[in-house]
């Protein structure tokens, strides 16, 4: 029997770099186990599941509220297991709300923690980061500026290059992914990333399909299609799509030809718009979300921009439209400039596009985290 090691991810993103780190690790030792909380990735990949991630799928304040009381009996079962398994590392991906809480319990038990996916609070509460680096041996970083952010207060953070750049890769020409997908070669993509949670579906989805039906009944020659995961609230989705707005193509599991075929995106806020900066594809980012919620955050947030591409570059490359200034009228005006191959605008974005692309470092991402997990169990990295 191999060493364990514990690992969470809380949401499907989450899941698909657990997976890719797993692979990794198992290369560098094939007797190693793994357990914790993930998704479909990282059960293939043999990781016994604690949760499921279809569970822990919620955002905003109000929904983790409801949720608490499954949070409290997870939290014991997590705490059971490492009293009974003591796994040799802990592994805490992403998903920030939880999973900074769990750290707790793997240092109360003497076990090293390897957080990877910095938390986002250097936009919400700075000041934590000294409450992180109370409760984490090292930390994988996957955004530039994050290093710098953490000087200063002892934690051994390194900046290990962006997950998506080992998976953002184009399998298809344009001919055959259209082909696939119903689309003409020959015209114009615009493709839709709402999401698929709960939350997406409700605020973000009706405003994107909007969109889109405002720009299809322009000028011939422009279809829509939209991105879908067999994952979140996908049978809703497709079933949206197919009886109000039919012309929409549904593009199932097909995410990075889609962002690299497509000629504009309108994406939510998140790693997509990242995504589509690694392609080089023009975009307008939006986000939406319950009242309550969307007035918390914005108590909260303290930078000028909610997009990763924009934050990352420190100025405003793509036009982001928030909340109640999301409307479909005024997204469908910016991404008609984006959507004309011989605007300054698009010109302009995809100029800042690639310098983005640039600063999100090298492949090899999980390899480099898989290396800091293995030394930190040999007692070397802390």
């Amino acid at each position: 029997m191999g060493r364990l090691v514990y690992i969470s991810a809380g949401e499907p993103s989450g899941d698909a770099h657990g997976a890719r780190l797993v692979a990794a690790m198992r290369k560098l030792d094939p007797t190693l186990e793994f357990a914790g909380l993930g998704g479909a990735g990282m059960e293939k990949e043999g990781v016994e599941l604690i949760a499921h991630v279809d569970r822990l799928a919620f955002m905003g304040f109000t929904e983790v509220l409801v949720h608490l009381p499954f949070l409290w009996f997870l939290r014991r079962r997590i705490r059971k297991f490492m009293d009974e398994r003591k796994p040799s590392v802990a592994i805490f991906i992403d998903y920030p709300g939880y999973n900074l809480n769990i750290t707790l319990e793997a240092k109360a038990r003497s076990i090293p923690v390897l957080y990877y996916i910095s938390p986002q609070i250097w936009a919400w509460k700075e000041h934590r980061k000294y409450k992180i680096a109370a409760r984490v041996d090292r930390m994988a970083l996957i955004l530039p500026f994050e290093k710098a952010f953490y000087g200063g207060t002892g934690l051994r953070a390194e900046f290990v290059g962006h997950p998506s750049l080992e998976h953002a890769e184009v399998t298809k020409d344009r001919e055959t992914f259209c082909r696939d997908h119903g689309l003409n070669p020959e015209g114009r993509i615009l493709a839709l990333f709402p999401g698929s949670r709960k939350m997406e579906v409700k605020h973000i989805l009706p405003c994107f399909l909007r969109t889109a039906k405002i720009l299809t009944a322009g000028p011939p020659g422009l279809e829509a299609a939209i991105s879908l995961v067999r994952a979140g609230r996908f049978e809703k989705v497709a079933a949206v799509c197919r009886r109000d707005y039919p012309d929409v193509r549904i593009v199932e599991e097909d995410r990075f030809n889609l962002l690299a075929h497509a000629d504009a995106v309108l994406s939510k806020s998140g790693t997509s718009t990242l995504e589509a900066a690694i392609m080089g594809t023009p975009l307008v980012v939006c986000y939406r979300g319950p009242h309550i919620s969307y007035r918390i955050a914005r108590h909260f947030h303290k930078l000028p921009f909610i997009s990763l591409v924009n934050i990352i570059a420190g100025r405003g490359i793509a036009p982001e439209f928030i909340q109640y200034g999301a409307r479909p009228e005024a997204m469908a005006a910016e991404l008609r400039k984006l959507l004309d191959a011989a605007s300054p605008e698009r010109a302009a974005q995809k100029a800042g596009l690639a310098e983005v692309r640039a600063m999100l470092g090298e492949k090899g991402c999980s390899g480099r985290v898989a290396a800091m997990a293995m030394e930190m169990m040999a007692g070397a990295g802390l």
